[in-house]
């Protein structure tokens, strides 16, 4: 359920590299509980978008608000500590370790506690127990034991997100969830999302080519077009919006 508590607030960024502004003086506000979508043509700026929120890139103006707290400037792993979880376009794993260890290295990491021997067995059950609901979240129990390498691409993209769920984020960003899936496992990604928002409340940003997930899940859309913001509003708003469609949608849209 949404509500009117701003967990983001995006003012006046722009990200230039030399004379080429990838965002140029792009606003956005973001509630508690949204399920965003940020969709536009390749080269749009969608990825960038990411970049300075998670850190990646300090902007060249503007400033970047996270509960807030003003967060342009700090280090990745302080907005990470923040309560800021990220999945990206290309699996990023740890492929020669199991299901299990992936995760299992993302709670440790949030508790800021490493695994040795002298550790107490409370403290090493309550870490199983959130590993293993996290990877129930994900539809991955069942392969906790398997190598991460050896995954189909679509339960990877699941782990990954479950890696991401290891901080118990409160914004988490999906850079392309569904890229390289097929027509299967794209709707399994759908529902996935869905589950997971209804599930944990979190409040969830994603980047998508595939329009037919943006307005099946989507509680609101963004729309980039050479880093600017041409649009922003409801899925009826942005199918109807006439600079929507010439810019990205199509004249059938």
């Amino acid at each position: 359920m949404l509500n009117d508590m701003k967990i983001l607030e995006i003012q006046d960024v722009t990200m230039s590299f030399g004379k080429m502004h990838a965002l140029l003086n792009v606003n956005c506000l973001v509630k508690e509980n949204e399920l965003l979508a940020v969709i536009g043509p390749n080269g749009a700026g969608k990825t960038t978008f990411f970049n300075v929120i998670t850190g990646r890139y300090k902007p060249s103006q503007g400033r970047i608000f996270f509960k807030g707290e003003r967060i342009d400037g700090l280090t990745r792993p302080e907005i990470i500590n923040k309560g800021i979880g990220r999945s990206f376009q290309v699996v990023n794993l740890f492929p020669d370790l199991t299901v299990f260890d992936n995760v299992r290295i993302g709670v440790l990491s949030h508790r800021k506690e490493t695994l040795r021997l002298f550790k107490n067995v409370d403290r090493l059950k309550e870490t199983e127990t959130e590993v293993f609901r996290i990877l129930d979240l994900v539809h991955l129990r069942n392969e906790a034991g398997t190598v991460a390498d050896v995954l189909s691409h679509g339960d990877q993209k699941c782990l990954e997100m479950g890696m991401a769920l290891s901080n118990q984020p409160s914004l988490l960003l999906l850079d392309e969830p569904t890229a390289g899936m097929g027509p299967e496992e794209t709707v399994q990604a759908i529902e996935l999302i869905k589950e997971v928002w209804k599930k944990t409340g979190v409040t969830i940003i994603f980047t998508e080519h595939d329009l037919d997930m943006v307005f099946d899940i989507s509680t609101r859309v963004m729309v980039l077009q050479s880093g600017m913001v041409i649009a922003d509003g409801t899925v009826s708003e942005i199918r109807k919006n006439p600079t929507v469609k010439e810019a990205y949608l199509g004249e059938e849209a």
